[in-house]
């Protein structure tokens, strides 16, 4: 009887848990949210809200010959408009030089996968605003901002593209500036930190590969 029990305790408590995790997932879920394989209509906000002082910030001048400006990138801890608790926002803004040849029309940044992304963007200071955001399927690791309405000519500067986030760590990372080739340059994205089980098992194989090796010599 007590082994019933607990195989019935323990199946209440599983659901319980599935439950609690499936309300937490839903309550993260927003009219900006992008998942992994999302493709949506570029939507503005009011962003900042309770932002605090910068974390990072990257300013990255490019020219290919063909493409020339600079790519400023953000990130912030403490903004209370985050649906992620705790979690990094990032900002992103073009802005293409008036000489530049040619101009853009898509940016790209990598190092998304796995996390939860909110995507929208701020007019403030703004010539174009994007018209779709879309995330890569799977782990969903590389977002896209396109300009389709209106590419971002020489001489302008594209709106705020706000990026909120579940993400702990950040690092820099790469974006890409598209107008028919690619332009990589510097940014910012969050850094997926391995989890404390993960960890110790890493720790672990190598222990038992250290144990080995001196077996070995032995």
């Amino acid at each position: 009887m007590k082994t019933g029990f607990r195989f019935v305790r323990s199946g209440i408590w599983g659901f319980t848990c599935a439950v609690s995790l499936f309300a937490l997932q839903v309550e993260a879920v927003t009219i900006y949210t992008l998942p992994p394989g999302g493709s949506m209509s570029a939507l503005a906000t009011s962003y900042p809200v309770g932002v605090g002082p910068a974390l990072a910030t990257a300013t990255s001048p490019f020219n290919n010959g063909a493409l020339s400006g600079t790519l400023f990138s953000s990130v912030y801890s403490g903004d209370t408009a985050n649906p992620y608790p705790g979690g990094l926002t990032f900002t992103y803004q073009l802005s293409i030089a008036p000489g530049s040849p040619d101009s853009s029309s898509e940016m790209t940044v990598s190092s998304f996968s796995s996390f939860h992304t909110d995507v929208s963007y701020h007019t403030a200071g703004a010539d174009v605003n994007p018209s779709n955001f879309t995330r890569d399927s799977g782990a969903g690791d590389t977002l896209r901002f396109v300009f389709l309405s209106q590419s971002i000519l020489p001489g302008e500067t594209s709106a705020l593209v706000v990026v909120q986030t579940d993400a702990a760590s950040f690092h820099s990372t790469s974006a890409g500036i598209i107008d028919g080739l690619t332009v990589n340059v510097p940014s910012l994205a969050p850094l997926a930190v391995p989890e404390p089980a993960t960890f110790s098992l890493v720790l672990a194989g190598l222990g038992l590969l250290g144990f080995r090796n001196r077996f070995r010599k032995g």
